[in-house]
């Protein structure tokens, strides 16, 4: 078992190799008062991150959520704030979150599931 320790100096290992920036956009949906919503994102957070494709694996659970979109791995500091629906701009590219690691036991690194949408 890890202790708390242990598991800072992974995190702050991970971090220290995070090489890319990104802009997280966290989604909210609104009401346009005719019993509809739309989206509206926040102003953005940059966070450190590396961008990645997807595995074959990975490629295959998210492949409903994908579509024709190629998928990709965007990792980020543990304690990023990402979730399903949110966009995460890299490098001029825009993704939009399909899934995430959050619910995963000693999380060194958040893992944003991506399909890259332009």
């Amino acid at each position: 078992m890890l202790t708390d320790t242990e598991l800072a100096q992974m995190r702050e290992a991970i971090e220290d190799i995070l090489a890319e920036t990104c802009t997280i956009y966290v989604r909210s949906m609104i009401g346009d008062g005719q019993g509809g919503k739309y989206e509206q994102w926040d102003d953005g957070t940059a966070e450190s991150c590396r961008v990645m494709p997807m595995s074959a694996e990975d490629a295959t659970r998210y492949a409903e959520k994908l579509g024709a979109q190629s998928g990709w791995v965007i990792t980020l500091p543990y304690d990023a704030d990402v979730n399903v629906y949110d966009k995460i701009v890299a490098d001029g590219v825009e993704y939009r979150v399909v899934g995430t690691n959050e619910n995963e036991s000693w999380i060194m690194a958040k893992r944003a599931y991506c399909a890259r949408v332009k």
